[in-house]
């Protein structure tokens, strides 16, 4: 096998049949597996552009998930070496207004999840911490599919369609709220730290770049996203505590009505 990938708890190989197994790195529980199978499944349910699971396997003497292969390069690298900025950001639009689209009424509250996350944060005072609590128990539920970790790095595109793949944050609630951290991880999220500073600012203009386009793509201002964003900011602050100098300013800016800028 060919291994094609690595992430944080597996690695990916190719099994040179149309098809992908995803490999748990040493020291991982099972119970990741099995809740990504869940998750998979239930995607599975709907007509969208995600790669079909056949589910767990053991190769030598470890566990993983077989799924379709993703064919192409993620719309990161394609955007990067082809300079197709708008263009990538009109097909990742497409393909996440047809998941928005699904209602999901039986998945987990994403405002749950939120809540959650900040009241176990460190980070956040007690008062910033109530101020963020309170923006969250005040949106609107809802029953869209929400993929939650929709960004270019997901999303693989061979020349002709999209494939949509990392499926393990599914949720439902309103569409603004994975518009909102899709906005965030494409152009807040934290850099390499090893990556030199002249490649930080050019890369940190094609995410501002790409996350205005794709915003426009959506139909959404940064204005209407305010409170989505607020609360996914501060649920992040427990996320990847590690963003702290960027997560902190960006909160309390959020809170105090200053104006929202990319």
């Amino acid at each position: 096998m060919r291994k094609i990938g690595q992430g944080r708890t597996a690695e990916v190989f190719d099994l040179e049949n149309g098809r992908v197994v995803k490999l748990l790195l040493p020291g991982f529980p099972e119970k990741e597996l099995q809740e990504e199978l869940h998750c998979a499944q239930e995607v599975g349910q709907f007509d969208l552009p995600a790669p079909k699971c056949y589910g767990i396997v053991e190769m030598g003497g470890r566990k993983g998930l077989v799924y379709d292969l993703a064919a192409g390069e993620s719309l990161r690298r394609h955007m990067l070496r082809t300079g197709e900025i708008e263009g990538d950001m009109a097909r990742m639009a497409q393909a996440h207004r047809r998941i928005l689209g699904c209602a999901y009424p039986g998945g987990k509250d994403i405002r749950k999840w939120l809540r959650w996350q900040t009241e176990r944060s460190e980070l956040l005072e007690d008062t910033l911490k109530k101020r963020a609590l309170e923006v969250i128990d005040a949106l609107p539920d809802g029953n869209a599919l929400l993929h939650g970790d929709f960004h270019p790095d997901n999303v693989q595109f061979d020349g002709g369609r999209v494939m949509v793949i990392a499926w393990m944050n599914l949720a439902r609630g309103c569409p603004e709220c994975d518009i909102a951290r899709t906005c965030f991880l494409m152009r807040d999220s934290a850099l390499p730290q090893d990556m030199p500073q002249a490649q930080r600012e050019e890369f940190q203009q094609i995410r501002r770049r790409a996350a205005a386009a794709y915003l426009k793509e959506m139909g959404k201002t940064e204005e209407q996203l305010r409170p989505w964003t607020t609360a996914i900011l501060a649920a992040r602050t427990a996320e990847v505590p590690a963003e702290e100098e960027t997560l902190l300013p960006r909160i309390q800016k959020l809170l105090s009505g200053e104006e929202i800028t990319g």
